[in-house]
């Protein structure tokens, strides 16, 4: 973690919101309604400034500390940043797994659903794991959508012609995140 940006946005998010503490604690001696927003902004202004310096000795306090720890046992150190290394690449397996499962049980889980009538383009350039075992970017032109399914899967061919593979479009209601594979199948000669 490099310490330097975080010490730069924690002073400066503390002159921000400490002007705007002092800037609604001149507005107090005014009377009314006027004053009752300056004890607000006073009180909300150098209860944020505080906030953000706190967080900055806590961060030089706990950099501090690690490097102190990583003098005394360096071993302990780089055991510990292996095991982080080892549980990232893990997680990334993990997320990019993909069921492999025979053709017949493959057309049994995809029946139904109809023709592709979405406006895919929006998808273009975007990964997805295919059931290949690679990793193809999305583009209208080159993979063929096969079926439409409900809850938005898409039944996605491999460009190479090596698989088919379910697609789940996964995101809210106006923003798309990514492709999430659900599962595939690999096309074999006894497939076709």
């Amino acid at each position: 973690m490099r310490i330097g940006p975080v010490i730069v946005y924690g002073i400066v998010w503390a002159a921000i919101t400490g002007a705007v503490g002092w800037f609604g604690m001149s507005l107090t001696d005014n009377g009314g309604f006027v004053s009752l927003i300056g004890w607000v902004l006073g009180i909300g202004g150098y209860a944020f400034a505080g906030m953000a310096l706190w967080h900055v000795i806590r961060t030089v306090s706990l950099q501090r500390r690690g490097l102190e720890m990583m003098r005394e046992n360096p071993q302990a150190f780089a055991d510990l940043a292996r095991q982080y290394e080892q549980a990232n690449a893990r997680l990334e397996q993990r997320d990019s797994e993909l069921e492999i499962v025979p053709d017949d049980e493959f057309f049994a889980r995809t029946m139904g659903g109809r023709p592709n009538r979405m406006d895919t383009s929006i998808y273009d350039g975007h990964p997805f794991d295919c059931a290949c075992g690679d990793t193809h970017n999305f583009y209208t032109s080159r993979i063929i959508i096969l079926r439409e399914l409900p809850g938005m899967q898409l039944v996605m061919a491999c460009p190479n012609g090596e698989g088919i593979t379910s697609v789940k479009v996964t995101g809210g209601l106006f923003k798309f995140k990514g492709f999430k594979s659900m599962f595939g199948t690999r096309v074999t000669e006894d497939s076709v």
